[in-house]
């Protein structure tokens, strides 16, 4: 009887063992698939910023551009 007891608390024990090493693995597979996902997302915020940037960047050089053809033009006129 006690051999048996004993059998049968081992055998829990590898049952439980078991199933807290399959829940972990399925944690960390989900965590590892959550950060792939996130990494994605970061990557196509920080790709938008830097097109984002990029048009900026060309709109106030062109800006930049029409106000200094428009004071060149204005002291052309000025002096002529």
């Amino acid at each position: 009887m006690f051999r048996q007891n004993k059998e049968n608390y081992v055998q829990d024990l590898l049952t439980a063992k078991t199933t807290i090493a399959a829940q972990t693995d399925r944690l960390l597979s989900h965590y590892r698939s959550q950060i792939a996902q996130y990494e994605a997302e970061v990557s196509c915020i920080v790709y938008v910023i830097k097109i984002r940037t990029f048009f900026l960047c060309i709109y106030l050089l062109l800006s930049y551009d029409r106000h200094i053809s428009a004071l060149i033009h204005f002291l052309r006129a000025d002096i002529t």
